[in-house]
């Protein structure tokens, strides 16, 4: 039955507003509460922050914007939030840091003006998304240094030696090599290379050509010869040229010639195939040196993964570009397309292709980074005081940078390219801080066997610093 201009209309009326009135003034009640204990939580949380106590301080910016998040507080307020929290959660899960990033951004996002704060935000998330920018820089098992087995070893060979026990004299040494070598810090000054120098020298006397330990000692040559160009030590009697003489000559007394490229590639592939894959790249880099070659080129890459602990190649990377496109887009919006920003995160991109193992778009990534600091005349030179004598101007990293993708793919006549084309772009000042440059075309020249270039390069640079340093002094 309907009602219909009856008092149970009304009643029900009264009713329904009366609820109604209710939930209103109840839903207001709430807010209020609500937002009080946002600024308390807000409140409590900077002060935890000022006394240094993180973790109090996370735990309350935690719930600010969960609560912020329910009464639709200020998006940028809870965007800074989320970027402390980051900051603070990688130390515990990359994973939730990760996501504190996200959120950061995607409450930036909703508020206009706020470039600045997601190119924070961005950054951020770039750093704690996974990019193994170490890949292939070092290819080494990297474990803790054993001083005093090393020692051991050391004295094991040694004795040995002596003893005119040299088949033994040689596993030992080569040993104590991988022990020494592959430890974590090997690249230090005095290296376990430059320990077993006199041994090496000995071992040379005492082999005779003709002598089958010559063959047997190869191995132990080339592990010799890995490590030394790894150290970059140089002294009046550099470590890395007597190793590469040295194997040469125990090559030669196998009855090969060290110089005949397919002497060489034929190591290799003996190395390859018996799995010693230091020995391997020592042999297609002087492959490389001495003809290009795509199908050693291509096994120089095998022989780097397999020595890279660190190489992911199922890494996921759609999210990592996607982050670094939003990146680019906003760093050119602010900044302007030609800014240093958004060379910076062409750096980036670059890094991201190598740890994807994609070694064409990196190469596209480091010239367009090298035309881009070549191109801005504000990029000509830094301004070097005595606390930034080891620093680079943006034109020598962009040049080592490119030298280094062309040392680690075997491109060694790409790299003699572009290190003469540095030597004639950069001016006196940069050449001088230019260290790194150098270092890394010496080890180039090292590894393709140019051994009369890398002596020739070492005296020239010399002698320009010294030049530079008198022009100073004047």
């Amino acid at each position: 039955m309907e009602i219909t201009n009856s008092p149970k209309r009304f009643i029900c009326l009264a009713l329904l507003s009366a609820v109604a009135m209710t939930l209103f003034w109840f839903m207001l009640a709430e807010r209020s509460k609500n937002e009080a204990l946002y600024r308390e939580y807000l409140e409590q949380g900077r002060k935890a922050e000022s006394e240094h106590d993180f973790e109090m301080a996370s735990s309350y910016w935690v719930s600010a914007c969960y609560i912020g998040k329910k009464i639709g507080a200020n998006d940028r307020e809870i965007g800074d939030l989320y970027v402390k929290l980051s900051d603070w959660d990688k130390k515990r899960s990359r994973l939730i840091a990760t996501e504190d990033a996200r959120q950061a951004i995607s409450h930036y996002k909703k508020v206009p003006n706020t470039n600045i704060e997601q190119i924070r935000a961005e950054e951020r998330l770039v750093s704690l998304l996974p990019l193994p920018t170490d890949v292939f820089s070092m290819p080494t098992t990297c474990k803790p240094f054993d001083l005093v087995k090393c020692r051991r070893l050391s004295i094991v060979a040694d004795s040995l030696l002596k003893l005119g026990k040299l088949a033994y004299a040689i596993r030992a040494f080569d040993e104590y090599l991988n022990e020494a070598g592959a430890a974590e810090g090997y690249v230090r000054a005095d290296s376990p290379t430059n320990l077993v120098r006199s041994g090496m020298k000995s071992l040379d006397e005492k082999i005779k050509a003709g002598d089958p330990l010559a063959s047997y000692s190869l191995p132990l040559m080339h592990d010799w010869v890995y490590y030394a160009i790894a150290t970059c030590n140089e002294g009046p009697e550099d470590g890395r040229l007597v190793a590469i003489s040295m194997l040469d000559k125990m090559i030669a007394k196998t009855g090969r010639d060290p110089n005949d490229w397919e002497t060489r590639k034929r190591l290799g592939d003996q190395s390859f195939e018996r799995h010693h894959m230091r020995a391997a790249i020592v042999e297609y880099e002087r492959c490389l040196g001495m003809r290009e070659d795509e199908a050693v080129r291509l096994k120089l890459r095998k022989c780097a993964i397999e020595l890279s602990p660190n190489y992911e190649l199922g890494w996921e990377a759609s999210e990592t570009l996607s982050t670094l496109g939003d990146l680019k887009k906003l760093n050119a919006e602010t900044f302007g397309v030609d800014s240093k920003q958004v060379t910076e995160v062409l750096r980036k991109y670059a890094w991201a292709y190598r740890a994807l193992g994609d070694s064409v778009r990196e190469e596209q990534m480091r010239k367009e980074i090298l035309t881009r600091v070549l191109s801005r005349p504000d990029m000509e030179e830094r301004n070097y005081n005595d606390e930034q004598v080891n620093g680079n101007s943006p034109k020598v990293n962009a040049y080592t940078d490119l030298l280094l993708l062309y040392d680690l793919e075997g491109k060694f006549a790409e790299a003699r390219k572009t290190f003469n084309q540095a030597a004639e772009k950069l001016s006196a000042k940069e050449r001088y801080h230019a260290d790194s440059l150098r270092f890394t075309f010496q080890m180039t020249c090292l590894e393709a066997g140019w051994l009369k270039e890398s002596a020739k390069l070492r005296d020239t640079w010399s002698s320009d610093k010294i030049a530079f340093q008198s022009r100073e002094i004047k």
